[in-house]
């Protein structure tokens, strides 16, 4: 689905120059105040505004269109980046990131707690006839909400949260319908409702966005080189659109679940190809159909049409 999205990008972005300078802007104006609070404001900021002001009205017309010039430009570099960072932080690191690989045995363990743990409120919660005391009911739904934004597997478990919120979202519809997220997807959205691709489109823009933020944060830091306070700054808004890139994941994650959950038969029937009878034989019919699109095999008996006869 990586990959879709990808080649959906450049659509998006055009929908969203706004949203993709706005970062920039914001970055090259913390520089600023950095440069102020390092020289003073009579050194640097009123000495700027003297010369600008000084400048005729065509100077400062082709200073503020270069500078919207050269915010767009560098937003448009960074927003080919977001691709390859996603990736990062949902936690497909390459080899060369080594000492990050004991936080995968971090997150694992962590999981793992929380599974016993659940199991352990289950079995009570069967124990008493279905009741469990309130902070235990509340423990008990945070950790099934949680859980649920995991895979089962532990061999499909990223290190990350954020990975493993969108790695569960792709896995879903394998478990429950054998269809494999990333051969079944492209098919599945040409036959979504404007109003059902919108809504998913709108949330992985804002998943995208986040990622952008996240960036922009990250380059902060290269303000440290003129007061100390850009650190903080970059540590808030890094955590902070990390916060929102996990936020924005869980519901791009059910929205893409619910697509298949409401429109599979309309794939099935685009396909010409025999609808699951009932749910206890639907994944097989699921992984014949994902085969047969992946690689051809078969046989698929097709159903007729009215065009047919």
């Amino acid at each position: 689905m990586t990959k879709f999205w990808e080649a959906f990008g450049g659509k998006l972005a055009e929908s969203w120059i706004a949203a993709l300078v706005a970062p920039a802007a914001v970055f090259w104006a913390a520089g600023f105040g950095a440069w102020v609070l390092d020289r003073g404001w009579d050194r640097s900021g009123k000495r700027l505004g003297d010369w600008f002001s000084a400048l005729s009205a065509t100077e400062q017309g082709l200073l503020a269109v270069g500078g919207l010039l050269g915010l767009a430009g560098l937003a448009a570099v960074i927003s080919t980046l977001v691709p390859a960072v996603l990736r990062l932080l949902e936690g497909y690191w390459p080899p060369w990131v080594r000492f990050l690989w004991p936080v995968a045995h971090i997150r694992s363990r962590h999981i793992g707690k929380a599974e016993r743990r659940l199991q352990d409120l289950m079995r009570q919660r069967q124990e008493r006839g279905g009741q469990l005391g309130v902070a235990e009911q509340a423990e008990y739904v945070r950790l099934d909400v949680d859980l649920r934004r995991v895979p089962t597997d532990a061999a499909s478990r990223l290190p990350t949260k954020l990975g493993n919120t969108l790695r569960a979202a792709e896995l879903f519809p394998t478990a429950k319908y054998g269809l494999d997220t990333a051969i079944i997807w492209p098919r599945l959205w040409l036959v979504l409702s404007d109003d059902a691709r919108e809504e998913i489109t709108n949330a992985r823009q804002q998943l995208d966005q986040s990622i952008t933020v996240w960036i922009w944060g990250l380059l902060l830091f290269v303000w440290v080189l003129l007061t100390s306070w850009a650190a903080l700054v970059a540590l808030i808004v890094v955590a902070f659109a990390y916060w929102r890139a996990v936020t924005t994941a869980e519901i791009y994650g059910d929205l893409v679940e619910s697509a298949f959950d409401l429109e599979r038969f309309e794939l099935y029937g685009q396909l010409r190809v025999p609808a699951p009878k009932d749910s206890g034989g639907e994944v097989a019919v699921g992984e014949a159909l994902t085969r047969y699109l992946w690689r051809g095999e078969g046989p698929i008996t097709f159903t007729k049409t009215d065009s047919d006869t």
